[in-house]
Parts: structure tokens; C-alpha cells; sequence
């Protein structure tokens, strides 16, 4: 695939970038399209099936058809952007996004500017809001616990399938299910230890194991020693190589959080 022809073809309507994008710790070329506005739409072509001239078409005809929201923020206000900060989780990455390192992966800043358009917080920006580091991320981490939900996953199933819970079968009592409304980047949850201590409550447990669905959610179980750890890890790894995309995985492996000692180890 000649990624410049796409770009050549799309610069005839728009102005574009070519880029590298890292999403979910796996690096891909995107194409950026300025379409003079705050929020440029950004594309990635080889997620595309055709020629480099029906690529083009078809990233043309979705930018055209982009309702843009109506944003009112100021990125360079920290007053403007604190409502939208929120902390995401990731495998370990280096660029310049506002991020810590966190067990064996990152957390990292971003803002929900709307149901389904956000956008990394750069070092760059954030100088801009002349805020001790902290106070952004404590801000950023309150934001982020509002928008999660700790349910059975019994309740997650009936939801899904909008019907009584008494439908769905009790063969999965024992599991809880760490997510958002959105399902979008709900994981940084694992670094919230009142949402851990609130999932170990509903299992009756002091203890509980974390398996990492996706950077999205978490599902979580008893540690009351019916499983094993290396059992838990290959079904986890199984389960990202065939049901997950590799930049929405998170680890190949399980994590244990203990109520008393409030740490989480992984496994």
C-alpha cells in the first residue's frame, strides 16, 4: 500500500498529515485530516481493505459525513478542560502524553470532549494550564471514577441482552465486571483502589483476582485459591490473540489486588 498516494488523492479536498499514532502501545501510520477545526479526524489506512484510490473514497466520504459537536472549550484553560480529564491504562509507551508508569504499564491523561471524541494530554498543553501536576491528576482520576460501574456479571449479560436478569444462568455468580457507560478505556480502574475494594465487597472477598478484558474493562474474580494463576494467564493471552485487537489489549497476564494491604501485584 503507497500511504502517500492516499494522502496525494485526499489533499485535493483536505490538507493532510502523515503520522505515527501509538494506540494501545502498537504504533500506526494514520493519516490526519485538517478540516478546519479544532478536532481533526485521524485515519488509518492499512485498517482498510482496497486500492489506494477506494481507500481515499472511503476516508472522503466519512469526514464528509462527520457531524462535528459543538465543542466549547478552551484548550489552553485549565478552568475549560477539568470536567473533560480523565486517566486512561495502557502497555508501556514512550512519547510525549502526560503518563506514569504504573506496575507494568502506564496510565495516562486524556479528555472525553464528547460521547465518542477525545484526545491524549501532551506535555505541551498542559504547560499551558499552570497547574501543579498533581492537582490535574487527582482531578483527572475523580472525573474518571464518576463514569465507572462495578456489576455481576450476570447483571453486565442481561443488560446487553435486555432482558431480567433472572434469564441469564447463575453459572457466572462469582465474576464482577469494572467498565464505563461508554465501554471506553474504563481498565485505569485497576489503579483506583476504593472501585478494587468496592468489586472485592460484592464477592464477599478480601482478595480478588483481575483479569485484563481489554484497556476498556476489567473482570474480576474471587482469589479464593480454586484457580490457577499460569492456568488464568495462558486463557488470558488466548483470549487477546483472538477475540481482542492488539492496541486495544492491556497485559497476558492476571493481577491480584489485596484489601488489607491495598496493593495490587501482578501475577
Amino acid at each position: 500500500m503507497n500511504i502517500n498516494k492516499i494522502a496525494d488523492i485526499l489533499n485535493n479536498n483536505y490538507k493532510t498529515t502523515i503520522t505515527t499514532v501509538t494506540k494501545g502501545g502498537i504504533k500506526k501510520t494514520a493519516i490526519v485530516i485538517n478540516n478546519g477545526t479544532n478536532i481533526q479526524p485521524t485515519f488509518y489506512p492499512y485498517d482498510y481493505e482496497g486500492s489506494e484510490e477506494e481507500i481515499a473514497m472511503m476516508i472522503l466520504s466519512t469526514v464528509k459525513n462527520i457531524k462535528m459537536p459543538s465543542i466549547n472549550i478552551d484548550f489552553d484553560s485549565y478552568k475549560s478542560v477539568k470536567p473533560t480529564l480523565r486517566v486512561g491504562i495502557r502497555p508501556k509507551v514512550d512519547d510525549d502524553t502526560v503518563h506514569r508508569d504504573y506496575l507494568d504499564l502506564d496510565v495516562y491523561l486524556y479528555l472525553q470532549i464528547d460521547s465518542d471524541k477525545s484526545a491524549k494530554v501532551k506535555s505541551e498543553i498542559m504547560k499551558h494550564w499552570n497547574m501543579p501536576e498533581a492537582v490535574v491528576w487527582n482531578d483527572a482520576i475523580n472525573n474518571t471514577k464518576k463514569d465507572i460501574s462495578v456489576t455481576s456479571m450476570r447483571e453486565t449479560i442481561a443488560n446487553l441482552m435486555e432482558c431480567d436478569i433472572d434469564d441469564i444462568p447463575d453459572d457466572c455468580h462469582d465474576q464482577i465486571v469494572i467498565k464505563n457507560e461508554k465501554n471506553f478505556r474504563a481498565a485505569s480502574a485497576l489503579m483506583m483502589f476504593d472501585i478494587l475494594d468496592l468489586a472485592a465487597s460484592k464477592l464477599n472477598e478480601t482478595k480478588i483476582i483481575i483479569l485484563p478484558s481489554s484497556i476498556h474493562e476489567l473482570i474480576v474474580m474471587a482469589n479464593d485459591g480454586s484457580h490457577e494463576y499460569d492456568d488464568l494467564n495462558s486463557m488470558v493471552i488466548e483470549i487477546n490473540n483472538t477475540q481482542v485487537m492488539p492496541e486495544e489489549r492491556l497485559s497476558n497476564h492476571v493481577y491480584v489486588y489485596d484489601t488489607i494491604t491495598k496493593s495490587v501485584v501482578c501475577k
